[in-house]
């Protein structure tokens, strides 16, 4: 039997996220996790969350986004949990069962214990909503660094090396110059397709493309990998080998691949809705 839960993840202006540690008496007392509970019968997801978080921790729920789903086997069943990224909400949280709560930064390591269903959503709260991937073969080397840096002063939040038609020492110098922007910013930055270079400039992560995604055995040994998709198999094997995110193309159509189908942003939701990986959408889109 599965029991449907929702779980509310709230996050400050300087990024912290609530917690809470579950009381005496509950099972895996002790353990850190998200505000949240289970659904009852006839109860819409939404009404769920707003009941629980009033509950346990004394707020009003306004706008929640349904963000992840995910499930769990724990010894006594199955848990299907669904994850809101809670946008506003009324009240100071404060602990209305006795528990303790505190606000943990995503870029660390949680509060131990961690719950185990809400273990592997944490480093995805790393994840910025918005990442760019370099285009210097286009725009030209500086043209394209000038691009980076307002993107990233505009809140870009990751940055990915692509530009794999330069030649390795030209790469390598794109990548010192585009690492070092990113850091200033305080943004993530991942090389794709090459581990060595990866290492080699420091790069919080790799990124595969769907070639080298189909012929990984295994998940790469670095903090962060994602990965290039254009449909179900290849978004299934991301998630099976345990990537952090991916890239999902093209959502609309674009003039680098006409002939490409684009998925729209209903298969695009259809992907989102089907697998517990998190999604960007890549093609044809503009920033508002």
């Amino acid at each position: 039997m599965t029991t449907s839960a929702t779980v509310g993840v709230l996050r400050r202006g300087d990024g912290r996220v609530l917690l809470q540690r579950r009381p005496e008496g509950r099972s895996f007392a002790g353990y850190w996790e998200f505000p949240g509970g289970k659904t009852r019968s006839g109860e819409s997801l939404y009404a769920a969350l707003a009941r629980e978080l009033r509950e346990e921790i004394g707020v009003e729920c306004g706008d929640a986004r349904a963000w992840l789903r995910r499930t769990h086997d724990y010894p006594h069943g199955r848990v299907a949990l669904t994850f809101f990224r809670v946008l506003e909400w009324r009240g100071e949280p404060s602990g209305c069962e006795g528990q303790a709560l505190c606000w943990a930064d995503p870029r660390e390591s949680p509060p131990s214990p961690f719950l185990p269903a809400n273990a592997p959503v944490w480093r995805r709260l790393a994840l910025p909503d918005w990442a760019g991937i370099s285009a210097a073969e286009t725009l030209g080397v500086e043209n394209f660094l000038r691009g980076c840096a307002r993107a990233l002063e505009s809140g870009l939040g990751m940055i990915q090396l692509r530009d794999k038609g330069l030649g390795s020492s030209e790469r390598l110098a794109l990548g010192r110059r585009t690492a070092d922007l990113a850091r200033s910013a305080g943004a993530l930055f991942v090389v794709n397709d090459d581990e060595n270079l990866a290492r080699l400039l420091g790069a919080d992560g790799v990124h595969l493309s769907s070639r080298l995604l189909s012929v990984c055995g295994s998940r790469p040994e670095f903090g962060l990998v994602g990965a290039s998709c254009h449909g179900r198999a290849e978004v299934a094997r991301a998630r099976d080998i345990g990537l952090d995110y991916a890239i999902v193309s093209p959502v609309k159509r674009t003039l680098s691949h006409v002939d490409a189908t684009p998925l729209g942003w209903d298969g695009f939701s259809v992907l989102a809705r089907d697998f517990e990986i998190p999604l960007y959408a890549l093609g044809g889109l503009t920033r508002k």
